[in-house]
């Protein structure tokens, strides 16, 4: 079983959540997560080398040894549950940071390179495009940079970017369950970069990608698991929801 422990204040109840390391021993031939809830303080002896599983269905599913530096984010509501009137002041926003960025491009002017017939080859023209490509400033917008930050998080809300967003209801009470930790394959994207630490933006670029943004190796379902937990009942049985 791969485990991942949230750090409560001492004297707090936490949780402590398990996967099986195969990806359809659980109901509906999903990962079967379990959920164990305790109290911090009367945890007397931590594992200092926590057991691996023997067997795993792939190697995405057991958690990579790297070092965990949590920090606290405040995030917003996913774009399609926002009211009608703030999506559409949201668009005006992110149209107009686009016209401040093309007014900007237009200023500087062309470069009148005559497209590809300006190179030698059209090697040599993509390279240049590719180069082009990578110091164009980096457009911002609600949904990658400011709304539902990417990666490992305790607690915040849900990202719907696969599907339509569904309701995550107890089937014991009825009450909307929000996600109690979310494991995702990585900690940023190319559409993130924003949520980018500055230590890895030195190792991997401005958008790298690369080992430091991955840095557990887990890849479950089609990339990003969520835990979903009744505020109403911690007995009550846990959701899971993928995108």
């Amino acid at each position: 079983m791969t485990s991942r422990t949230c750090a409560p204040r001492r004297g707090t109840t936490s949780s402590r959540s398990f996967w099986c390391p195969f990806e359809v021993h659980g109901p509906e031939r999903t990962i079967d997560v379990v959920l164990r809830w305790r109290r911090s303080d009367e945890v007397t002896e931590l594992l200092t080398d926590p057991p691996e599983p023997v067997v795993v269905g792939r190697a995405e599913c057991v958690p990579d040894v790297c070092a965990l530096h949590p920090e606290q984010v405040v995030e917003y509501e996913y774009e399609g549950l926002l009211g009608t009137e703030l999506q559409e002041a949201l668009t005006e926003w992110e149209e107009s940071l686009a016209d401040d960025e093309d007014e900007e491009e237009e200023d500087e002017g062309e470069d009148g390179s005559g497209g590809a017939a300006g190179y030698a080859t059209y090697e040599e023209y993509e390279a240049a495009m590719a180069a082009a490509r990578d110091e164009e400033p980096y457009e911002v917008d609600y949904r990658g940079d400011l709304s539902i930050p990417p990666g490992w998080k305790v607690g915040g809300f849900a990202s719907w970017h696969l599907t339509d967003p569904a309701p995550v209801d107890c089937r014991e009470c009825g009450a909307p369950m929000p996600p109690l930790l979310t494991v995702d394959a990585g900690e940023w994207g190319g559409g993130s970069e924003s949520w980018i630490p500055v230590e890895d933006r030195a190792r991997d670029g401005a958008a790298g990608v690369g080992r430091s943004a991955r840095p557990t190796g887990v890849l479950l379902g089609r990339g990003l698991m969520r835990v979903h937990t009744c505020p109403a009942g911690p007995a009550h049985p846990h959701r899971l929801s993928f995108q």
